[in-house]
């Protein structure tokens, strides 16, 4: 029935837990002010190799409009570090599963960029591999819609859309999707029917051989 404090000291538990069971508006709350520092501020460690349960869990109940986790970050530079870093040393193991709930009306990833201003030669989101691709038909990103229905309706682009709606630039031209492949083929529409509404400029050949047929039915 009071408090505990230590002005200078550790509390050491060797066989046992710490529990905080609170029904009132209280926190837990971790604080340190020191400038250069050599380990985290709160550390979590599994270290039996037979552990099989998370090192960290987060049951969140609430039914409102919240966020089971939120990370505020101040620092951090471009390309080094972020508001979340994930070390995976496991060669075999994914590095983030998201297991959304079936028949799920929400978005299972949604990144709001605000004012966005990036770099040259920077994207908003970057997968960067520093090898090819060596396993049979291995993809650097795929996206993939399976089962046996049928859409509910008409959907332009149920796989994947692009829009750009700013407008064009004073000098140049700008695209909605670039790709640039300087060894491989660029495009493989392997199977479906290609559509395309407006007018196709080809400054190079078809076929390779210098010849461009068009049929208009």
């Amino acid at each position: 029935a009071g408090d505990l404090q230590l002005t200078a000291g550790y509390i050491d538990v060797d066989a046992g837990k710490i529990e905080v069971d609170a029904a009132t508006d209280l926190g837990s709350y971790f604080k340190r002010n020191q400038g250069v520092t050599t380990v985290p501020l709160v550390e979590i460690e599994v270290t039996n190799v037979a552990d099989d349960q998370p090192a960290l869990l987060i049951d969140y109940n609430a039914t409102g409009n919240f966020n089971a986790m939120r990370i505020e970050n101040a620092a951090g530079s471009a390309g080094t570090t972020g508001a979340l870093s994930i070390a995976n040393e496991a060669a075999g193991s994914t590095g983030i599963i998201v297991d959304q709930a079936n028949s799920s009306t929400g978005r299972v990833l949604y990144a709001d960029l605000g004012t966005w201003l990036g770099t040259d030669g920077q994207g908003a989101i970057e997968l960067i591999s520093d090898v090819a691709v060596t396993i049979p038909a291995g993809r650097l990103m795929m996206l993939h819609q399976r089962g046996t229905g049928q859409h509910a309706a008409a959907i332009t682009g149920s796989l994947g859309y692009f829009r750009d709606q700013a407008a064009a630039p004073a000098v140049g031209t700008s695209y909605a999707v670039s790709i640039n492949a300087d060894n491989i083929e660029a495009l493989l529409v392997d199977s479906g029917v290609v559509q395309i509404n407006e007018n196709i400029t080809v400054t190079g050949s078809i076929n390779g051989n210098g010849d461009v047929a068009i049929v208009h039915s």
